[in-house]
């Protein structure tokens, strides 16, 4: 799922991280984001500037 929403997010589309992991538990929602926030990197680094 984090992989998914970060490229939907580098396609410009609207994401809401926040609502995703709301119900998560702590531990869940770190790794959830460091995830998100890995492949939300990978995907900014791969597009045209």
């Amino acid at each position: 799922i984090a992989l998914s929403l970060a490229q939907m997010n580098s396609q410009g589309r609207k994401v809401d991280v926040e609502q995703v992991t709301g119900s998560m538990n702590d531990a869940c929602k770190s790794r959830f984001l460091d995830s998100y926030r890995y492949h939300l990197n990978l995907f900014v680094e791969k597009s045209p500037s």
